[in-house]
């Protein structure tokens, strides 16, 4: 893998869509972010070489883009959200990428984090359980009965009846095109139960240092490799610990002063706090304010 720059080094790109081997488009967001101008649309006509970035979009406000499809050169949608109201984004192209016009959504839909076609078939994910459907390539969507309350953040689907969507604590499976989801149950090994061990974070939400409580109520045993680590929502590790190993019924206490591994201050938003060992995890969700 080659690692290709754009003029946009900034971007976090989520989604891509490949229509041959030229052409490609690809698209960037930032969620929690809290800040503009971090919506980008994007293409390649050479396999990826090089990106147009003077062709391609980019949003001046709150917008956020998460994935895209093109049916072809020319027709294609990509979906997200507006990071400051959490209202979706469906937006069209009829013309390669020069002008993306909106498309409405159905009520009671939210900040959509995927979408996958099969055919004019299609499907969008996002925030609070969203789950809209198209029959027409996108022009019009309806809602569908989810029985997640959570955010979804992808969803695929092998032929227009049966597909899989996942996200915060579920993964949903239809057969029938989503007229139906089920939730899957998902079997969980080495989780950690909340008397084992624990985190803590205060001040929470805080401004500029924070402490992250590590404590442990076991007896007796050993604790090897413990790691604590903060992760940005993406899953992006932006800090990491290293304990020394620890005797079990003890407590550490670290200090974050919301800087990167680099000594960089990270913008304000959602991070989470990550307690690893062989055996055992446990996490914790900060807010970092401006």
């Amino acid at each position: 893998w080659d690692q290709i720059f754009t003029d946009w080094y900034q971007a976090e790109y989520y989604g891509v869509s490949i229509v041959n081997q030229a052409d490609s488009w690809i698209c960037a967001g930032w969620p929690d972010s809290l800040a503009d101008g971090q919506g980008y649309i994007t293409q390649t006509h050479d396999g990826g070489l090089s990106w147009d970035t003077l062709a391609g979009y980019h949003a001046p406000g709150y917008e956020d883009f998460f994935d895209i499809h093109m049916f072809n050169v020319f027709e294609g949608i990509v979906v997200g959200g507006y990071e400051d109201t959490y209202d979706p984004i469906i937006w069209k192209t009829t013309d390669g990428g020069s002008t993306w016009n909106p498309i409405s959504a159905p009520s009671n839909t939210y900040y959509l984090r995927a979408l996958d076609f099969v055919g004019l078939n299609g499907w969008a994910v996002g925030k609070s359980g969203t789950i809209i459907h198209t029959t027409d390539g996108g022009n019009t969507w309806a809602t569908q009965t989810s029985p997640s309350d959570s955010t979804l953040f992808d969803v695929d689907f092998s032929d227009a009846q049966h597909g899989l969507a996942c996200g915060y604590d579920y993964i949903l499976r239809t057969t029938n095109s989503g007229q139906e989801w089920q939730h899957v149950g998902v079997e969980e090994t080495n989780i950690v139960t909340p008397t084992s061990i624990t985190l803590s974070i205060s001040p929470n939400p805080f401004r500029h240092e924070t402490q992250i409580r590590c404590t442990t109520h076991d007896t007796g045993s050993m604790i090897n490799d413990i790691s604590v680590g903060i992760y940005d929502v993406t899953g992006r590790q932006l800090k990491d610990f290293s304990l020394e190993s620890r005797i079990m019924n003890h407590e550490s206490v670290l200090s974050w002063d919301a800087t990167d591994n680099l000594g960089k201050r990270v913008p304000a938003g959602i991070y989470f706090a990550r307690l690893d060992t062989p055996e055992h995890t446990a996490t914790q969700k900060m807010i970092l304010l401006e």
